[in-house]
Order: structure tokens, then sequence, then C-alpha cells
């Protein structure tokens, strides 16, 4: 296998380290990393242009910017937590988010055309078209990506999402639950992007059987994120909640003693009464 000369090494190794450190930063989902995150890879593109990894990641910072982050002159300031709710809203239509998904398009097209066999450049291509309701396209997308990665819980989640949004929530909760064993494949060589979202998409998971109103699945799952993350505080309140329907008051408040006493957050499990 051919060697890049020294000099060409030494120009990817950083680029490398920050799209890396830029990886992590937009995994926190916080409007504050993400805004370090977007910095790092326009840096990074900055020397190198036609960077996959910066591409791609670029794309999804600026999706999620669009989504959780609207500019909204005149308006109260507002954040949204999914894309459902944000496509709701409509904000995602109209300028600057449509400026933002614009080049989020060009920039993820860019990526997967440099790198057709690259499956974070399908993952931002299908994350774009989604932010733009192009539904199929987005589905189109994120299963190329999965033909590359089955193990790519963004896109697995994404799916979920997506499918959700077209009102097909059966077949949403079998993508959601493949994405949370693939994060927990993956935690301990990732742990930095998956511990944000682990234990909140089992909670999602549980609250769905829960709706479904099967409720030993539900339990099962609230079981199994406490015993990874214990004393979740939405974890103890949906698991406290099921106690109490099933009639067993006993355990519900040993729930939620147990997390007063440990996180003085009780009223977040007696909330469910």
């Amino acid at each position: 296998m051919s060697q890049l000369p020294a000099a060409a090494q030494k120009a990817v190794e950083p680029t490398a380290s920050i799209t890396r450190m830029a990886d992590d930063f937009y995994f926190q989902f916080s409007r504050g990393d993400n805004e370090a995150a977007i910095e790092l890879y326009e840096r990074v593109l900055g020397v190198n242009p036609d960077d996959t990894a910066a591409l791609a990641g670029l794309a999804n910072a600026l999706v999620q910017r669009s989504v959780r982050w609207p500019e909204l002159p005149g308006e109260p300031a507002v954040e949204f937590s999914n894309l459902g709710a944000a496509l709701k809203h409509g904000h995602l239509s109209r300028a600057p988010a449509l400026q933002q998904l614009d080049r989020a398009q060009r920039l993820a097209e860019h990526a997967a055309v440099l790198a057709p066999n690259s499956a974070a450049a399908h993952k931002a291509v299908g994350f774009v078209a989604s932010a733009q309701g192009r539904f199929a396209q987005a589905l189109r997308s994120y299963q190329r990506c999965l033909s590359l990665d089955p193990e790519a819980w963004g896109a697995l989640i994404n799916i979920g999402d997506v499918l959700q949004i077209s009102g097909d929530d059966e077949k949403a909760l079998p993508y959601f639950e493949r994405a949370y064993a693939a994060m927990q494949k993956a935690y301990s060589r990732n742990p930095v992007q998956i511990r944000p979202w682990h234990a909140a998409l089992g909670v999602e998971i549980a609250s769905r059987y829960a709706a479904r109103g099967n409720f030993a699945l539900a339990e099962t799952w609230y079981r199994r994120v406490l015993a990874q993350s214990p004393l979740h505080p939405e974890a103890t309140r949906g698991l406290a909640q099921l106690l109490r329907e099933s009639g067993d008051e006993a355990s519900a408040q040993q729930l939620c003693a147990e997390l007063s006493k440990r996180l003085g957050n009780v009223a977040a499990c007696e909330a469910a009464k």
C-alpha cells in the first residue's frame, strides 16, 4: 500500500483530529457545542475543502442549528427538541433556515460524490433531505448508509423519526430498538458521542410501549435503562408510574424516595402520581 508523503501526512493528521473533536461537540446536542462543531468543521474545510468527514459533519451541524435553534426575527427565542416539532412550526421552510439547508445539501451531496462508500456522507444527505421534508429521499439515503454500516445508530434513529413523522409508528419502533442495540455495542469505543443519547432513547422506547398498552415491555425497558444509568430521572418516573398503575404503590414510593435521597429530585418522580 502506498504511503502519503511525510508533509502530506502531517497535514492530514491535525485536520483528522480536529474533525474528531468537532464530531464529539456535535453529538452533545447543545447550542454551544453545535456552534463549536461548526467552527471546527469550517476550520478543517479551510485547509482541505474536500475533506469528506468535515463536509458531512458541517452539513449535519447546519441542519441541527436550523432545526433546533431557529433565527426568528421579531419573535421570542424558541428551541425544538425534534424534527417533527420543527417541521410543524414551519420555520424550516422560511429564511434563514432555507439558506442554511441549501448549503447543507450542497455540502452533504459533495461529500457523497467524493466518497460514495462513506456511510457518514449518505447519513448527512438523508438528514438534510428529512429537514427539507423530502422523506422518500431521506429514507433512501439512510438505507444506503445502513448498507455500508449496519450499526450506524444515528441513521437508525433518524429513520425511526421520519417514519414516525410520516405516521408509521409501527415501523418506527423497531428502528429505535436497533439503534439502542447498536449504541450499546459501540458504547465502550465511543462513549462521548453515545452517552448523551443512550438512556434517553431507552426511555423513549419504554414510553412508546407504555402508550401502546404493552406495560410489561415498557417496564422491561425502563429497568434496562436504570440498570445502565442508575437513578435516571425520566426512567425512574416512568417506572414509578407503571408500578403505581399496577397497584404497587410501595415500590413506586421506594423508587422516588431513593431518587430524592440521592439526587434531591423527588418532584420529577412524584409528579407522575
